[in-house]
């Protein structure tokens, strides 16, 4: 698959824009939402009286509540189109070259990819393929690997499945109309990120760099950082665990970690692993106070 018009490669600005918009499914449009107030479910004791009879039916709203007046919906902004009731039709794909700093974009817009059957559904869905105009973009700036920012694991790109009314032998304005709503569908995220290596697969990570930059970080953030090494009961080894830990915060009980060395440990844990459990182990950490020092005039 060729790179489509739309397309651009370093250095030559950002990805043409679309003037293509479909209303909003979350607001049909009106970009407000009607949601169900709490009342009807159960809601809040401060809203729902406990001498409201008992036998009030499930999904019904409470007469009296102060927030619904007794509707049962309460009217709120939707965030989807931020309010505008309607959503572009358009993706952004970016592929960058961390190892030559070039970059590439190109538009998803309707008309640009060729739907494709969907595997082993005879011909009943289609959808966009995506994975192509990708390998299209990472042969334009020469990475030979890349993940996605948002979403490691899946290189291919979005899904982007059509509705099923859509068919090739439909008039071109009603296929691009389609295909303008599964677009919009993916909108929420509109700019996708790749960042790509020259050579297929990651770097090596050196551990003592990355242990040198968690221990800066800890510092910052004011934070204890641990290395763990505990003894399997099971088989008497050893499993290493890198975690963030606040000052005279609890032991886990369990750990987090099960690497045989602390290179796996250091390797195999994000900074979002290092940091996972520490809003509930610090509930009952004693609260610290932190004093910036008073500078002193000469």
């Amino acid at each position: 698959m060729a790179v489509p018009t739309g397309a651009v490669g370093a250095g030559t600005g950002g990805a043409l824009m679309a003037d293509r918009y479909v209303s909003c499914r979350s607001c049909d449009g009106l970009a407000v939402t009607l949601d169900p107030c709490r009342c009807t479910y159960g809601g809040d004791r401060l809203l729902v009286n406990d001498n409201d009879g008992g036998d009030r039916p499930a999904g019904e709203a409470y007469r009296d509540c102060r927030e619904c007046q007794g509707v049962g919906t309460l009217a709120r902004p939707c965030h989807d189109c931020r309010q505008s009731g309607r959503r572009r039709a358009q993706l952004v794909l970016t592929m960058a070259n961390l190892d030559t700093g070039s970059v590439a974009s190109a538009n998803v817009v309707p008309g640009v990819v060729e739907p494709v059957p969907w595997p082993g559904d005879g011909g009943g869905s289609w959808h966009l393929p995506l994975a192509p105009l990708l390998h299209d973009l990472a042969a334009l700036v020469g990475a030979g690997s890349w993940t996605d920012v948002r979403a490691p694991g899946d290189p291919d790109g979005p899904l982007v499945l059509l509705p099923r009314a859509w068919r090739p032998e439909q008039p071109a304005p009603v296929r691009r109309t389609l295909e303008a709503e599964a677009i919009a569908g993916e909108s929420l995220d509109a700019w996708r990120l790749y960042l790509g290596r020259t050579t297929a697969g990651t770097p090596r990570l050196d551990a003592a760099a990355e242990l040198g930059r968690w221990c800066r970080l800890a510092g910052l953030l004011c934070l204890d950082l641990v290395v763990e090494a505990r003894r399997l009961a099971a088989t008497d080894a050893l499993t290493w665990a890198v975690r963030f830990e606040l000052p005279d915060g609890p032991v886990p009980a369990e750990t987090y970690g099960y690497a045989d060395d602390l290179a796996a440990a250091i390797s195999t844990t994000s900074d979002l692993d290092a940091c996972y459990g520490l809003d509930e182990r610090g509930r009952t950490v004693p609260a610290h106070q932190f004093q910036h020092p008073t500078p002193t005039t000469g």
